[in-house]
């Protein structure tokens, strides 16, 4: 659940990111090329930032509690004021949670088709209509202008109307630059993150950057700026007729004003300066992770070579004298059996696994009233000792809160069951962890 939670966070950040640099930025500039083809990347990481802090090991943040604690460090409990989440409780939250995004999504798609399938519609009208030319097709009724898959759709109320021919032109733009491509990777986009609202506002950008690009296309073919914008202004709807396609009337406003704006250098070397900021301020997003995360990631970056526990005396040490006699075979196994690890083949793991831990320090921490009253919060890290027979020792606090939280994840670690030993060459050996205990209040 934790990394359910993780990437909606991540998903919103990075949508803030790059939606709030385009909108502050970008926006109201006359850099529309630029515009089109920012929006269609920042749409693309907004979906696939989130992922790579699980598909890259980013051990920057572990490497503080690793390397002060010399430990193995669990991942984390959580102890809410208002009570605990158990595992079943919390699968079950997922899964009611994966169920109504599945239908979101699905009746975003199926909306998606039922506007491929209308406009279908259109070309079997059209077909029987007359031509114009060899991709304008007129359909009955009213309705604004509009341009899917190479053809042309106008409305035979359009046939007499002055500014007819600056209204193809504006409809081919759109086809030869090739539109109908980004708002099918958009709406196909949109649907799995329908519940991130800097998508839709992004999605929503580009739409408006569509109709700069067919307007200065008109422009650059010859139409008077002042009469065009007297067509758009009389084109005052602004929703579009279908979702897939690129309709004249949208965002009739806007574009007036952008008709005749001219960006200038600038402009173009503040974008510039700025945009190596935000890159930076994206790649930061990946390091977020979880706890858990960053456990498994500690996990698969061990050795399978035991080393001991190191202190910080180990490493101030003088060099040694001369090394003295061999002790005695007792003695030896006697020191060998004193030895903590914090890397061992076989590593210990706490009765039913990671989750039956997580269960049973949730069922057995209470909040302390004290920190309540005093809204007391933060993370608690306890160290301890699985025995070679399993049992816990040694079990001490790193880093404690007030309120009594210390004492109470103490408490409940001292009494924690006998875990299943680790090994190492086959033998059972003392191995350290950290476990850190987060208290919240909810």
């Amino acid at each position: 659940m934790n990394e359910v939670i993780l990437y909606l966070i991540k998903s919103l950040l990075a949508g803030a990111l790059f939606f709030g640099f385009y909108h502050v930025v970008m926006r109201r500039e006359s850099f529309f090329r630029l515009n089109r083809y920012y929006l269609l990347v920042a749409a693309l990481l907004i979906v696939v930032l989130p992922l790579f802090g699980s598909i890259i090991p980013l051990e920057i943040f572990t490497w503080s509690h690793q390397a002060r604690f010399a430990t193995i460090l669990l991942p984390e409990v959580v102890i809410y004021s208002g009570g605990t989440i158990s595992p079943v409780q919390e699968q079950t939250f997922l899964n009611w949670g994966a169920l109504g995004y599945f239908v979101v999504t699905i009746s975003m798609f199926v909306g998606l088709m039922i506007s491929i399938i209308k406009i279908a519609r259109f070309y079997q009208t059209a077909n029987h209509a007359e031509n114009i030319n060899y991709n304008i097709f007129l359909f009955p009724g009213q309705g604004s202008p509009f341009s899917f898959l190479g053809r042309i759709f106008i409305s035979k109320q359009y046939l007499n109307h002055p500014g007819l021919n600056s209204i193809i032109t504006h409809e081919n733009a759109h086809i030869h630059q090739y539109h109908i491509i980004d708002l099918f990777f958009m709406e196909l986009l949109s649907s799995l993150l329908w519940f991130n609202p800097f998508f839709l506002l992004i999605k929503k950008s580009i739409r408006e950057v569509h109709e700069y690009l067919a307007d200065r296309e008109v422009i650059n073919n010859g139409a008077e700026p002042i009469n065009y914008q007297q067509l758009l202004f009389n084109e005052v709807s602004g929703i579009p007729q279908y979702i897939i396609a690129n309709n004249f009337n949208l965002l009739t406003k806007k574009r007036i004003i952008m008709l005749i704006k001219k960006s200038g250098k600038i402009a173009a070397i503040r974008i510039g300066v700025l945009m190596p900021v935000l890159l930076v301020a994206a790649f930061m997003i990946t390091f977020l992770q979880s706890n858990s995360s960053q456990a498994q990631s500690t996990k698969q970056s061990k050795q399978v070579t035991a080393q001991p526990a190191t202190t910080v005396s180990d490493q101030k040490v003088p060099p040694p004298p001369p090394p003295p006699p061999p002790p005695p075979p007792a003695k030896a196994k006697q020191k060998t059996e004193k030895e903590v690890f914090t890397e061992v083949e076989v590593m210990p793991q706490f009765p039913g696994g990671d989750d039956a831990r997580i269960k049973y320090m949730t069922g057995s921490i209470k909040y302390p009233a004290e920190a309540k009253q005093k809204g007391i919060k933060g993370v608690v890290y306890i160290s301890f000792i699985v025995e070679a027979d399993g049992a816990i020792t040694n079990a001490k606090v790193l880093e404690g809160i007030g309120g009594g939280c210390s004492e109470e994840a103490l408490r409940v670690i001292k009494g924690m069951p006998r875990w299943i030993p680790g090994k190492n060459k086959g033998k059972p050996v003392r191995v350290q962890f950290t476990m850190p205990i987060k208290f919240a209040l909810a």
